[in-house]
This record gives C-alpha cells, structure tokens and sequence, in this order.
C-alpha cells in the first residue's frame, strides 16, 4: 500500500482495507492502481497511442457524426498517427540503413 494512502486510512480511523465500503474499495483499489503503477514507457506509450487510435478510427466510421465530431476525431486521428510515425522513425531509419548497407555488401 502506498505511504499517501495508509496515511489517508489511519487518519481517518480504518485500520484495514477490509473496513472499506465496497464504493470505497473500489476508489482505493483505483488509487492504489496509479500510485503503483511503473513509469511510463515508450512500449507502453505506443500501446496507449495505437488503442486511442483505434478508438478514433472505430468512431469515424458512426454515421451519425456531426461533422464537428468528424473534424475533431479527423484531427486526433492525425495527431496519434504523427506521434506513432515519430516514436517508430528511428526503427524504420535503422531499418532502411541496414538495407542499405546489405546491398552495398551484396555487389
């Protein structure tokens, strides 16, 4: 348990997580949850960045947009695309190297 919640229950009386409502477990649970969690990653950032972008992409296909929520969905759409293209462009870079560096040592 993180220091900033055990100090929050003691504060207030509950010595146990058991003690909790379950609105309340599920509130600690939650807190719990980001307090814990690692550092984010790139790995990690480019999962989040492809579930928006599907996301996104799931939503421009409803009929009954707006053309105000397709414009903005459009403009997410292309903000996740750029930043995956740009966390992804030193891999192709490297890639696109050693392909040429092997066809160079090819003839």
């Amino acid at each position: 348990m993180h220091t900033a919640i055990e100090t929050l229950l003691r504060k207030r009386g509950i010595e146990s997580v058991n003690d909790l409502s379950p609105e309340e477990k599920q509130q600690y649970d939650q807190w719990q949850k980001v307090l814990v969690n690692e550092p984010i990653t790139i790995p990690r950032f480019v999962e989040f960045l492809n579930v928006q972008k599907s996301i996104v992409e799931n939503s421009l296909t409803n009929l009954n947009n707006s053309t105000l929520v397709n414009d903005r969905l459009i403009v997410q759409l292309n903000i996740y695309s750029k930043l995956l293209k740009f966390l992804d462009s030193d891999k192709t870079e490297r890639e696109a190297l050693i392909k040429y560096l092997t066809t160079l040592t090819e003839t």
